[in-house]
This record gives structure tokens, C-alpha cells and sequence, in this order.
């Protein structure tokens, strides 16, 4: 053993060190130095429902030091909850663990919580001092009541009024002219004109804004034209050879009735001087003073 072994230096010196203290709280703030109050302006972004992201930024601290920039990434594929968190020692990016121990220590701090959203979803986000908040999942009794408003809701949600006319082209296909649909919450779509094609059955129009905002879709399929994001806007079925098909309109112009549809009896003008009796086959046409055109007349009358 030599003085070195006993802690001296070439000149015979050795430090004396004080004794360790048991305040935690000093040891930890001696350790966290310029990490104190930290803030960023790295925005956090869902990429699909079991990845987060985050754009590039800084770290910045309470006695106006910066981190310097941090470069944009991700957590790459989560199966669970995921912490993402800044170390002095790894400056220039952000680093994610599944275990909470591996996130926090003296010279780490945590950023944001992110967690897998159901397929098809966002994942979830939780960002502690950045901006980009995202929630997937939110089910009946995690909403308070009235605390809803339709501007929250989608597209399937709000009620529509529409400028679109409808016309019958032939007894398979049904048009639509151009014009819009304007959203309970003012929202307005403009459509362009279109028409069925040649249905052979039952088929659906309905705006997808995930698809298109100018375009209707057609389906045979009645769950394809509703969900998020989807508003189900005319019904057309094949009407009889050489006639019109039939054309159910939701708040728009231009409905389609077939007579299998008409259970009253009769079909009349709206100053009833011209109708069609169905019940005695008599069809009258009136002028407001004669009948002009009478069908089912015989000897007896009508």
C-alpha cells in the first residue's frame, strides 16, 4: 500500500468529504440542477392505434437555458403503456420505455404517457409539459351529462338540410343535381351532380367525408352508408319496367312515390279539381268549370 491507496495526492494532500446527508429533497435538486421547471414545444401526434409521435423541439428550463433542439420520433410499435421522457445524458432525442423505473431518475424527467388505442383508433396521449393531446376509446360513463355539444359530434351525428334535387332517369337509375348539404353545426358541403348508375337492387346514397366532401357514395349494403363520419341521404329501389325507379329522400327534393305506396285511395290536384280515383278507376281532369277529359265514363256514369 502506497499514500495514493490512502487518497493523497503527489503532494500529500487527500480531500475531506462531507458526510453524505439523508435530505433527499437537496440531493435531488443538487442532481436535477438547470432541469428544473421544464416546458417544451415538441407537439406529440398519433401515427396509428399502437404509435406515437413527436415533431422536433426544445426543452426549456426555468433559468432560460434550452436543451438544445431534440429530433423528431416515435415510440415505435407500443403493446402497452409507454413512458417517454428526457435524459441529460442522452441529449438530441426523447426516449420511451415500457417501465416506469427506467423513465425517472436524477437526470431524467417525463415528457408525456402514451398508451395503444383500439384498432383502426389514435393511441392515446398524454403529454406532462408538450402540446398534442389525443384520446381514443371514450365510452358512455366517462361523459358527463350535457357536457356534449353537436360541434363535438360526428358527421353521423348531426342532423343536414339539403339543396340537392333528386329525379328518377329511368326505372334503375336515379340523378342528383348539384348543391349542398349543410350540417346542424353550419358545416357545409358542396356536391357535385351524380347519379345511381344502373342499380340492380336496393342501393343507398350517403356522404363519406373520409372518401370524399363533393362526392355521394352508393352501396347495396346498408352498414357501408352509416358510421363515423357518414350520413345516409336517399334510398333507391327499382320501380317498374318502362317507369321511374322509386326515390327515398332524407332533407332533400325530389321524392319518387310508386302506387303501391298510395293507400288514400285517390290522387288529386291541390285544388282537387283534377284527380285519379283508385278505388273506381276514374281518372278527371278539370278546368275549374267542366270536366274536360273524362276516363271511366260508361252509360251509367261513373
Amino acid at each position: 500500500m502506497n499514500y495514493k491507496d490512502l487518497g493523497f495526492s503527489g503532494l500529500l494532500q487527500r480531500l475531506i468529504l462531507p458526510p453524505p446527508t439523508t435530505d433527499t429533497t437537496i440531493n435531488s435538486i443538487s442532481n436535477l440542477g438547470l432541469m428544473l421547471n421544464p416546458a417544451t414545444d415538441i407537439v406529440f401526434s398519433s401515427t396509428d392505434a399502437d404509435t406515437a409521435a413527436w415533431a422536433t423541439g426544445n426543452i426549456y428550463f426555468s433559468d432560460g437555458s434550452i436543451s438544445g433542439q431534440i429530433a423528431a420520433g416515435n415510440t415505435g410499435t407500443m403493446t402497452g403503456v409507454t413512458f417517454i421522457y428526457y435524459d441529460r445524458n442522452k441529449p438530441g432525442a426523447l426516449q420511451s420505455t415500457s417501465s416506469h423505473t427506467n423513465a425517472s431518475g436524477t437526470t431524467k424527467f417525463l415528457v408525456a404517457i402514451a398508451d395503444t388505442g383500439a384498432t383502426g383508433k389514435s393511441c392515446k396521449i398524454i403529454p406532462i409539459i408538450g402540446a398534442g393531446l389525443v384520446v381514443s376509446d371514450i365510452t358512455a360513463d366517462q361523459i358527463t351529462t350535457g357536457t356534449l355539444t353537436t360541434d363535438l359530434l360526428t358527421v353521423s351525428g348531426k342532423g343536414f338540410v339539403s339543396t340537392i334535387a333528386w329525379t328518377a332517369t329511368d326505372y334503375n337509375t336515379a340523378t342528383w343535381t348539384a348543391g349542398t348539404l349543410t350540417m346542424s353545426d353550419a358545416t357545409t358541403y358542396s356536391i357535385v351532380t351524380g347519379n345511381t348508375g344502373d342499380i340492380a337492387a336496393l342501393t343507398y346514397v350517403y356522404l363519406d367525408i373520409d372518401t370524399s366532401t363533393t362526392v355521394l357514395q352508393t352501396t347495396t349494403t346498408p352498414g357501408t352508408a352509416i358510421g363515423n363520419n357518414k350520413v345516409p341521404i336517399a334510398i333507391v329501389q327499382l320501380g317498374a319496367t318502362d317507369a321511374g325507379c322509386i326515390i327515398d329522400v332524407l332533407n332533400s327534393n325530389g321524392t319518387t312515390i310508386d302506387g303501391a305506396r298510395i293507400t288514400t285511395g285517390k290522387i288529386q290536384s291541390s285544388d282537387t279539381k283534377t284527380y285519379f280515383d283508385l278505388d273506381n278507376d276514374v281518372l278527371i281532369v278539370n278546368d275549374g268549370s267542366n270536366d274536360i277529359i273524362l276516363l271511366g265514363y260508361d252509360s251509367g256514369g261513373f
